[in-house]
């Protein structure tokens, strides 16, 4: 809302506030979910009186602005659960314009991915990078709850460890948990064992439920001395995943291996 000078302290100047800088344009809320209860009292008063008054002083401003607001929360159950208040709700739902989440966009994933990854290494200098078959698998199958800043972020953090030119799923890290297909986990499997030696705990191996199957994961341990990386790769899981799933199992190292 802005201030006048030695409205407070370190107030060494009068301060223009967002709401009246905006004054005949458009102001624009990110996130209006997450702003604090108190502070969206006096987003309310100035959509219902239409003006705006700066710290310390006694004047009121007229505006005239457009708000658009934008949120990933659910509004109305904010405002019944009274996280939220309903007169701004009210106030704020004039048109409503929902976006589907990153993950309703289909195959547009992986597009979307390439267009990031792309972006991330002219910025940082990279050799042109790309994605294996598992890995736009891997895009498809994951629900990115954060969406599209979510993947933005994850693909950034790829490019800047990436050593080699394609893209495989142990180099994309994403909780497995919110994993919502297995297509990935068995080709990525089945890509590890084409380039490792037959073994009898390999030959087991070639079954599609590894990866619930908890003896054949406490094999991996014990053939690996129960080093999580070299389990992953025999079993052609991310470590993220090989160390999900020995959480999950409770499957830990014997004491005399940990000394």
């Amino acid at each position: 809302m802005g201030n006048e000078k030695g409205a407070f302290t370190d107030a060494k100047d009068s301060r223009v506030g967002l709401a009246e800088a905006a004054n005949g344009g458009t102001l624009f809320l990110d996130e209006i979910g997450e702003i604090d209860l108190s502070f969206t009292s006096q987003i309310a008063d100035v959509i219902r009186t239409k003006t705006v008054r700066r710290i310390g002083s006694m004047r009121e401003r007229k505006v005239n602005i457009r708000i658009i607001s934008a949120t990933n929360q659910d509004l109305e159950k904010m405002v019944q659960e009274g996280r939220f208040r309903s007169d701004l709700y009210f106030r704020l739902r004039v048109i409503t314009l929902s976006t589907a989440p990153l993950r309703a966009t289909g195959q547009d994933i992986v597009q979307i991915a390439t267009f990031y990854l792309q972006l991330h290494v002219r910025h940082y200098g990279k050799k042109n990078l790309y994605f294996t078959k598992a890995a736009r698998q891997l895009l498809l199958d994951y629900s990115w709850p954060g969406n599209l800043r979510e993947l933005r972020n994850t693909l950034e953090q790829t490019v800047l460890l990436a050593t080699e030119q394609a893209i495989d799923v142990d180099q994309i890290s994403i909780n497995p948990s919110l994993m919502t297909g297995t297509t990935v986990l068995i080709e990525r499997r089945s890509a590890a064992l084409n380039h490792l030696p037959k073994t009898p705990i390999l030959e087991k191996m070639s079954g599609n439920s590894l990866e619930d199957n908890q003896d054949l994961l406490k094999k991996a341990l014990e053939k690996t001395g129960w080093n999580v990386s070299k389990s992953a790769k025999l079993l052609g899981l991310t470590r993220d995943m090989m160390r999900y799933r020995i959480e999950k199992y409770g499957l830990y190292a014997p004491q005399d291996l940990m000394l």
